[in-house]
């Protein structure tokens, strides 16, 4: 995969790279001691230990199926390069990535974070159908579907 320009695409990459090994449950099991290391209470990749060559050589020593994960690898592969280029144009350039009505939070946050996104949601919500704006069955659709906004704007245009 060609590198790309900045750390927020690159780590797009990385997660191209790494999801399809981690498909299968065995595979995440066998793997993620060997690709992550904890910081703190989160994650962070290991990138020595992420090239191909190692990844399968740990697998196999973990008593994983090496061809069903390169099968696995193959068939999920259209699906992360679609999904780069649908949600690219919405900002989204790495994992994990959320959408809670329309707001993007990037990265894994903490519970307080979505929390407090979630609340402020549901108070707009809240609002409009009490004013008698829109039915609750219609909310969704009305307020948030037909006002999200079909791309991001670059950096340079207006």
């Amino acid at each position: 995969m060609a590198s790309l320009p900045n750390a927020s695409a690159k780590s797009f990459t990385a997660s191209i790279a790494f999801v399809p090994y981690g498909q299968c449950d065995i595979t995440k099991a066998a793997l993620w001691g060997h690709l992550f290391k904890m910081d703190g209470d989160r994650p962070t990749v290991q990138p020595e230990q992420a090239q191909e060559d190692n990844l399968e050589k740990l697998a196999k020593d973990a008593g994983v199926d090496v061809a069903k994960m390169k099968t696995d690898m193959q068939a999920c592969s259209s699906w992360l390069e679609s999904s780069k280029s649908t949600l690219g144009p919405f900002g989204v350039n790495g994992t994990p990535a959320f959408f809670i009505n329309g707001r993007y939070i990037n990265g894994a946050q903490p519970f307080e974070e979505f929390d407090k996104v979630i609340q402020e949601e549901l108070a707009k919500a809240d609002k409009v159908i009490a004013d008698g704006s829109v039915k609750p069955a219609d909310y969704y659709d009305k307020q948030i579907v037909a006002k999200g906004l079909k791309k991001v704007k670059g950096r340079f245009e207006d």
